[in-house]
């Protein structure tokens, strides 16, 4: 079984390296493919730079969004299973093995992590609720359990996640992606991640409006016909 790894990217110059260094270096059988959201900073000369068979590249030579970047890298995928993974260190990606092993083992079509167990790591105050309103949000529209809507470490059956219509272009992936699997009736099986959030001094870059986006596409998308049907 083979896992394809999709790396959304901007301006992550200063990280992208060792995170892409971290992802090859798994013991498992992948391949990683990176998109460079039209960064302004050098993340397109440090990728240039780096040499493995098992990665390969893509550019949008303007920023259009990390929903935007990582339909680009979606139909390029050819693993059983596709997982995403930012470009900065806030996840381990040792963690994606248990979730790869998890996936294949119960033939489960959807993994997530899930960051919010024993001392959970919060960056900032309103991220960490703003993130329980969205996974709160989450179980009430759509009858799941789960405890970390927002996480990064989202993993599909490859098959699964390219038949879905997806339209996002910024950081509503998550929740569109969300909705989307559920409605077309998958289960969301859940594993415990690690978490290591940055400022942003650091390079963060999701905002308030992000959060208030994420909450639009859930009630949106439960309540369109066309996306019911």
């Amino acid at each position: 079984m083979k896992l394809s790894v999709l790396v959304p990217v901007y301006n992550e110059a200063r990280t992208i390296a060792s995170v892409l260094e971290r992802v090859l270096a798994l013991p498992i059988d992948l391949e990683v493919l990176v998109a460079d959201d039209g960064s302004s900073d050098e993340t397109w000369e440090v990728l240039q730079r780096l040499t493995s068979s098992r990665l390969r590249l893509f550019r949008h030579e303007k920023n259009r969004g990390k929903g935007a970047a990582l339909r680009t890298l979606i139909p390029e995928a050819r693993g059983d299973f596709v997982v995403v993974q930012d470009g900065d260190l806030e996840y381990d990606p040792a963690d994606l093995v248990t979730m790869f092993q998890t996936a294949v083992a119960e033939d489960a079509p959807v993994v997530y992590g899930n960051r919010r167990h024993g001392e959970y790591r919060r960056s900032y105050e309103r991220y960490y609720w703003g993130g329980q309103v969205v996974t709160l949000l989450t179980n009430l529209l759509y009858g799941t359990g789960i405890h970390d809507e927002p996480v990064c470490y989202k993993m599909f059956r490859r098959e699964l996640l390219q038949s879905l219509p997806l339209e996002c272009e910024r950081f509503e992936f998550c929740p569109e992606v969300t909705a989307r699997v559920v409605l077309a009736g998958h289960p969301i099986r859940e594993v415990d991640i690690s978490y290591n959030p940055r400022s942003f001094a650091e390079g963060k870059k999701i905002h308030w409006r992000d959060g208030v986006e994420a909450l639009w596409t859930l009630v949106r998308l439960r309540f369109s016909r066309q996306d019911r049907n």
